[in-house]
C-alpha cells in the first residue's frame, strides 16, 4: 500500500497541483492545529522540497481559551522546526454582522484574505514577486462532500457541483483532497504525529456540521466510499467546466466592446451563459443571478431591444449587440411607501415594477397586451386571499423588518443575506406590508395563512417584474 505522502504527491501530478508548485519559490500553509493541517505541514517539505515553507494561523475570535492553546501549539510547533510562523486574530462575528454574512461565509473571506497578506509578506522577505508564493488549504476528501452537498441544497450549477478545485488562481492549491478525514488521522497516528482538536466541531451550530454529522454517516451506510465516488465526479464536472470556460473565452476572444447578438444566439446555451457572466464581470464584482441571465439570453434570442438592470449598478443593453454598461453608483434609496391600487405601478430607481390585481385573469390579461411586454420581464406572480388585515401598501426593507413563513419569524436581512442579495440592492426590492407586517418580498413565500389556495379565495395578484426599458424602440 502506497505511503500517505506518495498518494498525495500522485494526486498532485494528477491534478496540475505539481505544475504549478514548479514555478513558485515559496509556499504558505494554513495552520490551524487540527489533523490535517498538521500533517500537511509535517509533510510539505517532502511533498516540495524546493519550496520555501511558512505557516498562516488565523484565531477567529469564536472560542476562547481553547483558540488560545490552539495558537500556542501552532506556535510552539513551528518554531520547533523552524518554520516561519505568521499568526493574527479577527473578529469574524462582528465582520460578518457588518457585512451581512454568515459566520461560516465570513470566515473563509478572512481566512483567504489573511493568506493573501501573508503570501504578499513573504515575497517581500524573499525578494520575489507574489505570484510565486502559494497558499496551501488542508481540506480533504469528507471538507469536498460537504461542500457539494451544501451548494446542492441551496441550488447550484456546473460550477458549485465540482466541490472544492484542486487549485485555484494558479495560488491556491489543495493537496489532501484526494483522502478521508480517516486517512489523514491514521497517516498522523502512523507518524507520530500530534494536533488539536477542535471542539466546536462537535457542535450542530454551523450548516457544515450537520451535514458532517446528520447526512453524510447514511451516505456511508449506502456507499462507504461515498467520498471518493463522489471526487472523481467532481474531477469530472471540473473537467466539463474548464472546458465550457474555455469555450467562452473562445468566443469573447478578439471581442473588444459590445458582443454581436447574432453571435450569441449561436452559442450553445451552456457556452452563451457563461459569455453573459464574462461580460458582465468585466465592468462589475457583482455576478449576475441566474434569472437575469436567463432573462437577457431569452431577449436576446427573440431579436429584442432594450435593458435590464442588474445587481451592483450594471445595466445591461441589449439588441444588435450585448453590452454591459456600470452606472453611477447611488447607494441605498431613501425609504419609500405607497398604497396599492388595481394596476401596474414602475418604480424606476429600483429597477422593477409591482402590480396588484384583482384576478389572474386581469394579471394575465394586462401581461399579455403587446406594450407591456415590451417594457417588462415577469418574474413572479403571487395568490393572496382576503384574510389581509386592512389595506396593503409597499416599501422598501427596515433593518428590523421580520418574515413571518413556514411557521417560523425569520429576519428578512438575513434572509436577504443567504439568498446573496447584495446590500446595496436591498432597499431596491419592493416589500409588501399590511397592517399586521410583511405579506410578501419578491423572491420569498407569502406570509403563513395569506396564500390563496384556489381560484375561489384569490382576493389579490401580486406581480413582480424587472423592468427592461426600450432604447427608442417604444
Amino acid at each position: 500500500m502506497a505511503d500517505t505522502a506518495e498518494k498525495i504527491s500522485a494526486y498532485c501530478r494528477s491534478v496540475g497541483i505539481a505544475d504549478i508548485v514548479s514555478g513558485s519559490r515559496a509556499i504558505v500553509v494554513g495552520f490551524s492545529g487540527g489533523a490535517d493541517s498538521t500533517l500537511l505541514l509535517s509533510l510539505i517539505g517532502e511533498l516540495f522540497p524546493n519550496l520555501y515553507v511558512a505557516a498562516a494561523h488565523l484565531d477567529h475570535g469564536l472560542r476562547g481559551k481553547e483558540a488560545e492553546r490552539d495558537r500556542d501549539f501552532c506556535r510552539a510547533f513551528c518554531e520547533e522546526r523552524k518554520i516561519r510562523f505568521f499568526e493574527e486574530r479577527a473578529d469574524i462575528s462582528a465582520f460578518a454582522e457588518e457585512n451581512d454574512e454568515s459566520i461560516e461565509e465570513a470566515g473563509r473571506e478572512l481566512r483567504y484574505k489573511f493568506f493573501d497578506k501573508c503570501r504578499s509578506q513573504l515575497a517581500k522577505e524573499l525578494s520575489c514577486s507574489e505570484g510565486e508564493v502559494l497558499a496551501a488549504t488542508a481540506h480533504n476528501a469528507d471538507d469536498n462532500l460537504e461542500t457539494v452537498i451544501f451548494n446542492l441544497t441551496r441550488g447550484s450549477g456546473l460550477r458549485g457541483l465540482r466541490g472544492i478545485v484542486p487549485a485555484r488562481d494558479n495560488k491556491y492549491i489543495s493537496p489532501l483532497l484526494c483522502l478521508t478525514s480517516k486517512e489523514l488521522r491514521c497517516a498522523c497516528r502512523e507518524r507520530g504525529i500530534e494536533y488539536v482538536e477542535d471542539s466546536s466541531n462537535n457542535e450542530d451550530e454551523y450548516t457544515r456540521n450537520r451535514i458532517r454529522h446528520a447526512v453524510i454517516p447514511v451516505l456511508e451506510e449506502i456507499n462507504p466510499g461515498v467520498q471518493k465516488t463522489v471526487l472523481v465526479s467532481c474531477r469530472s464536472l471540473y473537467e466539463d467546466e474548464k472546458y465550457l470556460d474555455e469555450a467562452a473565452d473562445k468566443a469573447l476572444s478578439g471581442c473588444k466592446g459590445p458582443f454581436p447578438a447574432d453571435a450569441l444566439r449561436a452559442l450553445p446555451p451552456a457556452v452563451a451563459s457563461r459569455v453573459v457572466r464574462k461580460l458582465c464581470s468585466s465592468v462589475s464584482d457583482e455576478a449576475p443571478s441566474a434569472v437575469h441571465v436567463e432573462a437577457i439570453l431569452s431577449a436576446v434570442s427573440e431579436g429584442k431591444r432594450g435593458r435590464i438592470h442588474l445587481p451592483g449598478g450594471v445595466t445591461a443593453y441589449y439588441g444588435g449587440e450585448l453590452e454591459f454598461v456600470a452606472e453611477e453608483d447611488k447607494g441605498e434609496l431613501p425609504p419609500f411607501s405607497f398604497d396599492s391600487t388595481f394596476g401596474d405601478r414602475e418604480l424606476p430607481e429600483c429597477g422593477c415594477s409591482i402590480g396588484f390585481f384583482p384576478d389572474e385573469a386581469s394579471a394575465d390579461s394586462f401581461f399579455a397586451s403587446e406594450k407591456p411586454n415590451i417594457y417588462k420581464e415577469l418574474i413572479y406572480k403571487v395568490c393572496i386571499n382576503d384574510k389581509i388585515k386592512n389595506n396593503l401598501f409597499v416599501r422598501n426593507r427596515k433593518d428590523a423588518d421580520v418574515y413571518f413563513f413556514r411557521s417560523h419569524h425569520r429576519k428578512l436581512k438575513k434572509l436577504m443575506c443567504d439568498a446573496g442579495i447584495p446590500q446595496r440592492c436591498r432597499s431596491r426590492i419592493p416589500v409588501v406590508c399590511d397592517a399586521e407586517g410583511i405579506v410578501w418580498v419578491p423572491g420569498f413565500p407569502v406570509r403563513d395563512g395569506l396564500s390563496a389556495k384556489d381560484e375561489k379565495e384569490v382576493s389579490t395578484v401580486i406581480t413582480y417584474c424587472i423592468l427592461r426599458k426600450g432604447d427608442g424602440n417604444e
